[in-house]
């Protein structure tokens, strides 16, 4: 019985191209909130646990997108504080890197964490603002963490072309 889900699962057809998890760095509030310091070591196999049931409703061929979260443009920490949570961001977006491998690039895909150059441009391409005036905290919300508008916008368009060439890579294979 166990044989014949699988199969019915692995065999189902596709619902979606590409699924995008956004992840990581508020996992690091779970680490000093609640004490959980071994979270890290169990953020891979969390992640691939999603990663199976997002695939076991969406089909099993759906690409699964984990970018890294642009966590540098954010400009509410000052230093020291800044490079701590920086070099925790980059810890999380390793883990969601290596899941990504783990996978194969037609079943997963990580992304970097785009520049604050590279989201300027992103903007400047997609028929936004020009580009030059853009600051670093343009791209944040008033909270100074999160993406503004114009940040989730310029960053989605990095994530849309970044799929594309897998999809189009895939389809091709």
């Amino acid at each position: 019985q166990q044989q014949q889900q699988q199969q019915a699962s692995s065999s189902c057809a596709r619902k979606a191209d590409a699924v995008i998890i956004l992840c990581g760095i508020n996992d690091v509030k779970t680490c000093f909130l609640h004490g959980k310091i071994f979270f890290r070591e169990n953020f891979e196999n969390e992640l691939e646990n999603v990663i199976k049931e997002i695939k076991s409703v969406v089909g099993s061929d759906a690409l699964v997108v984990l970018p890294g979260n642009p966590l540098h443009i954010a400009p509410l920490f000052p230093n020291p504080l800044r490079e701590v949570i920086l070099k925790l961001n980059d810890c999380w977006d390793d883990k969601k890197e290596k899941v990504a491998n783990k996978l194969g690039k037609r079943k997963a895909l990580f992304i970097n964490s785009p520049t604050l150059q590279a989201l300027r441009d992103a903007v400047r391409m997609h028929g936004g603002d020009s580009g030059d005036g853009i600051r670093e905290g343009e791209f944040t919300a008033r909270d100074g963490v999160h993406p503004n508008d114009m940040g989730y916008k310029a960053w989605a368009n990095i994530i849309a072309a970044e799929v594309a060439k897998v999809l189009k890579d895939n389809e091709v294979q």
